[in-house]
């Protein structure tokens, strides 16, 4: 039976930042590096134990995706990989305590199929509100966007909307009707 993935948010904070890094510094591979990595987890569904142990960290695998170090760790009796840490081999090990000990309702499940990554284009100025805002409300940028797209794209949100903006306006009245001509005037 194939295990299920689910990564931290720590975890996707860590990918998000190397993606970041990735888009400035190798705007023409980061796609292609971000899918390998993430093809790379999906192994984990089928072959959990490919990892190698880490020192100190009984529970803890480490995956190698050159020059990333995908920390996890296996759980089966729900049969799920938790994802804890994605880490630039260059950089001290990341601190797992906090991950560890917390329960894995903490965890969110992301990427459990193929996803399809996005560009967009907006004022700096504006993505570091967005991002200081995201980080008040203890979320990354990418899981506030993703929110944002599946309220967008799902057709019952904008109809509910319609319809409580119009209860909280229903003491206005209108007492003039308008001609087809008054109302087409600019």
């Amino acid at each position: 039976m194939d295990f299920q993935i689910r990564i931290t948010e720590a975890a996707l904070a860590d990918f998000e930042e190397i993606l970041a890094y990735s888009w400035v510094n190798f705007p023409a591979t980061a796609t292609r590096f971000g899918n390998a990595i993430l093809n790379h987890v999906e192994l984990l569904r089928s072959f959990p134990y490919i990892g190698s142990p880490v020192d100190g960290w009984p529970d803890v695998l480490q995956l190698i995706h050159t020059p990333i170090l995908i920390y996890y760790r296996v759980n089966e009796a729900p049969n799920f990989i938790e994802v804890l840490h994605f880490w630039h081999g260059s950089r001290n090990a990341p601190h797992f305590l906090i991950s560890l000990f917390q329960p894995w309702r903490y965890t969110k499940t992301v990427y459990t199929g193929i996803v399809k990554n996005i560009t967009l284009s907006a004022e700096e100025e504006l993505i570091e509100r967005a991002r200081l805002r995201a980080a008040r409300e203890k979320r990354t940028l990418n899981a506030a966007f993703r929110d944002w797209l599946e309220r967008y794209a799902g057709s019952e949100t904008g109809r509910h909307e319609y319809a409580e903006l119009m209860k909280r306006l229903s003491h206005v009245r209108n007492t003039r009707h308008f001609s087809r001509d008054e109302m087409n005037e600019r």
